[in-house]
């Protein structure tokens, strides 16, 4: 079951054109996981890479994120959204039968997985998954101004699913709009420069 937020106008281009304006500063670092460290152009890289095997799925298609807790997947969903499509971010550690709920529920036609979930990402396709991609293995095609030259979403688009916990009913898919991204983004932002809130 899917409920709905919807507030107004955001789109994550926003994120797309601060990494493409960050060419200067290539070298330094942009993301630093437990995994490993990222430096812009790789983020880039890693962008472009997604952003162009993306293209056969129609708008507003649902995209599973099956990815490690410590994965930075900001960038990933960023290109989700400029793409028209809707990320659904999983947890790797919960059950493969739990996993597969939230992707029929969601409705996904795709999954976005890496090397170390890569086999659980094997457990999940069916009929309806018709595209798994590793983020580890994908290669970038395509050129600079096909990833970053997109249209801006309606801020009431679906952008984002997020699903409860389920502890006291199934968990239920809550739909965030472009703009409601929008508005906790900017209310962390306002948090983080407000330090006698927390």
């Amino acid at each position: 079951m899917i409920s709905k937020i919807i507030f107004r106008s955001f789109s994550s281009r926003y994120i797309l054109q601060y990494v493409d304006c960050t060419s200067q500063f290539n070298q330094k670092i942009a993301v630093t996981t437990t995994k490993k460290v990222t430096n812009f152009q790789s983020l880039k890289s890693e962008i472009q890479a997604l952003s162009s095997h993306l293209t056969s799925l129609p708008p507003k298609s649902k995209v599973g994120i099956i990815l490690p807790p410590h994965s930075f997947i900001a960038p990933f969903m960023s290109v989700l959204n400029s793409r028209d499509l809707v990320a659904v971010p999983l947890h790797s550690d919960h059950p493969v039968e739990e996993i597969a709920y939230f992707l029929s529920d969601s409705e996904a036609s795709c999954l976005l997985c890496d090397s170390s979930t890569a086999e659980k990402a094997s457990q999940l396709t069916n009929d309806k998954i018709h595209l798994v991609i590793n983020i580890d293995e994908v290669e970038y095609v395509g050129s600079d101004e096909e990833v970053f030259e997109e249209e801006w979403q309606d801020g009431e688009e679906d952008a984002l699913i997020i699903y409860t916990s389920g502890t006291t009913s199934k968990p239920k898919g809550v739909v965030h709009s472009h703009s409601s991204l929008q508005a906790m983004i900017k209310f962390e932002i306002y948090c983080l420069k407000t330090p006698s809130i927390y």
